[in-house]
């Protein structure tokens, strides 16, 4: 009885998440042939420029200590973890500012548009927002505040699709950046609104978490750092070796895929974190809980990234317009690489509840050397800008298995286990890729 109501519970949780998350994530999704048709390729080579640089500070935006929020018993602790968060995220805001007034020459001279650096003075207050948005996240998701978390996440999605229609139909070029600051901002109104915060204990109490948990900015930062810079790297390098307009192309195959994705993974992660962090103590029901969702997300996803292996260019350019066609071929190639980010994303947060960051962190250092050699190297030898994404692409899928088994081994999960569960799922998509690059392509 206890597993079937743990099991419910957590089903519950999911799909209390997902409720929000599904109208949120749909919005962008549907609104995605209207901006396409208000926005250039080139300019969404410009917004996902803007969003490369934004992500890679703000996973650093709180030094990780979000993250912790969620392990301590006490109370007193968590809300002090919560306020170190923010202090953090305050500071680094200050020091983007410092860099970006001292260095602006130097920045510039890599940018390819030289007006796209004006919109980088918005860089520190996206990083703030970014560093309350998780803050908050993690403090709401201790309480298990789903329905406040999901209606945050619904205002976001609101507040980009408003902004970034009416820029575009004003023909304001950098309205899909205006779009993303104004929606950080307005799902931070929300949780802070909710939030029942108490001031902090005292400095002492902060400095004594800081310390206690300091394995997460010690390990966890580099790791998560390198996880999405490796993530950010397609947009950031074929920026060099490539035009804008072609950066543009991947940037809306990788959007329109990563969002429906995230949907799922993204509540399936936030509830399986608070639940493995309580179950970490009895090995049977963490290590039924961690290869049970992983197969289940690994099942889910083979089925619908099939549909976009076979039909993805007719369906980008049925729904985007012809001039998006080459879109919907990266958004093949890429299906092959998201498929396990989406299976294996909500259960790498063990790393974390196992405070195994040490392992986290060697294999984020893996994934982006192989990830920046999968592109540098095929660009420079000239390749076309398909089998450079192809490449990256395969990489990763091979990266994403490699690591899945060593979360799986590292949970206690059997090896029979782990090989019979693969061995269902991978042959088969796999199998399917390959017939439609001999005789579909």
């Amino acid at each position: 009885m206890r597993i079937v109501n743990s099991n419910n519970d957590f089903m519950k949780n999911v799909l209390t998440l997902m409720g929000g998350t599904v109208a949120a994530q749909a919005i962008p999704v549907l609104i995605s042939p209207l901006l396409t048709r208000l926005y250039s390729p080139e300019q969404f080579g410009m917004w996902a420029l803007y969003m490369s640089i934004t992500l890679v500070f703000g996973v650093v935006a709180n030094g990780r200590y979000e993250l912790a929020i969620m392990l301590p018993e006490s109370k007193i602790k968590a809300n002090d973890l919560f306020w170190l968060s923010c202090f953090i995220s305050i500071i680094l805001a200050l020091m983007v500012c410092v860099l970006l007034i001292v260095f602006k020459d130097i920045i510039t001279g890599f940018i390819s548009k030289p007006i796209l650096f004006y919109w980088l003075y918005y860089l520190p207050v996206s990083i703030l927002l970014i560093g309350f948005w998780q803050a908050l996240s993690n403090y709401h998701n201790r309480k298990k505040n789903y329905k406040i978390m999901a209606k945050g996440r619904f205002v976001q999605a609101i507040t980009n699709a408003v902004v970034a229609l009416s820029f575009g139909i004003y023909d304001i070029e950098y309205g899909l950046i205006a779009s993303v600051i104004l929606s950080q901002l307005a799902i931070v109104v929300v949780l802070l609104y909710r939030a029942k915060l108490s001031r902090p204990s005292s400095i002492i109490g902060m400095k004594d978490v800081a310390v206690r948990y300091k394995s997460f900015p010690k390990y966890d930062v580099w790791s998560a750092l390198l996880n999405t810079l490796s993530v950010q790297l397609p947009v950031l390098l074929l920026s060099l070796y490539f035009n804008s307009i072609l950066v543009g192309q991947y940037a809306l195959a990788h959007r329109v895929l990563n969002l429906p994705i995230s949907v799922m993974g993204a509540a399936v992660a936030q509830v399986f974190f608070q639940k493995a962090a309580r179950l970490k103590n009895d090995k049977l029901l963490f290590s039924n809980l961690i290869i049970n969702t992983y197969l289940k997300l690994l099942i889910t996803g083979a089925a619908c990234m099939s549909i976009i292996t076979f039909y993805g260019e007719s369906i980008f350019s049925m729904a985007f317009g012809g001039d998006w066609q080459k879109s919907g071929e990266f958004a093949r190639y890429l299906s092959v690489w998201l498929l396990f980010v989406f299976s294996a994303s909500p259960i790498s947060n063990l790393y974390t509840i196992l405070e195994k960051q040490k392992y986290g962190l060697a294999v984020n250092v893996i994934f982006f050397i192989a990830r920046a050699l999968s592109i540098v190297i095929p660009s420079v030898s000239g390749w076309p800008i398909d089998h450079v994404v192809l490449s990256f692409a395969l990489t990763g899928m091979l990266l994403w298995v490699a690591q899945s088994y060593i979360i799986l081994i590292l949970s206690g999960v059997s090896k029979l286990k782990i090989i019979s569960t693969m061995g269902i799922i991978l042959p088969i998509y796999m199998t399917q890729f390959i017939i439609y690059r001999l005789f579909f392509n």
